[in-house]
């Protein structure tokens, strides 16, 4: 076997092919992650995905168009769910569309209810996708600000097929919105 960076010890049975983790075949995802409101808008209906325990996480094993890995986490009943990009090393944590709300009172309703927003902490800035998890393109770049608001870009069509690096390199000629932290955002 082999261990990881993580502590997880890889073992393949070489007779079945099968990739034990830590001992565990890989399982597919709970229920009470299946059933979640925050993963069954995000996720189309009926998919699951095989994943390893890892930590408290449950990361999948394939990968989506051979570049996006899924984990999954539940916390007092709270869903995380974070998507790895294994080419540029990205990663996003998709926001609760219930607790979106709540933080971005001056957002127009619309972008609530037509796009999913996935968070990226290292950069603070949030992009706003396609309700499913696989329509990638970026509609709206929202640039976490500190007192002064956050500032939320409107991608262009032409241009939301392209990448993240790409679309920040100039994303100063977008249209803008300035957004204000309502003062009840996080009470």
């Amino acid at each position: 076997g082999a261990i990881t960076n993580g502590g997880c010890l890889y073992n393949i049975n070489l007779l079945t092919g099968a990739v034990l983790v830590d001992g565990l075949p890989p399982s597919m995802l709970p229920d009470e992650v299946l059933r979640h409101d925050m993963y069954r808008r995000s996720f189309l209906a009926g998919l699951n995905f095989e994943v390893v325990h890892e930590g408290g996480w449950m990361k999948s094993v394939q990968s989506i168009d051979d570049i996006y890995f899924y984990d999954f986490c539940l916390v007092n009943g709270n869903l995380i769910v974070k998507e790895r990009n294994k080419k540029t090393g990205q990663l996003l944590e998709l926001l609760d569309a219930t607790k979106f709300r709540k933080w971005s009172n001056d957002l127009p309703p619309h972008l609530h209810d037509l796009y999913s927003a996935w968070i990226d902490r290292e950069r603070s800035m949030i992009f706003l996708r396609g309700v499913l998890y696989n329509k990638r393109s970026i509609h709206f770049i929202i640039e976490l600000g500190s007192d002064n608001g956050h500032k939320c870009s409107s991608v262009p069509l032409h241009d939301r097929n392209k990448g993240v690096e790409e679309l920040l390199s100039f994303r100063d000629s977008f249209d803008e919105l300035m957004l204000h932290t309502h003062p009840d955002a996080y009470a």
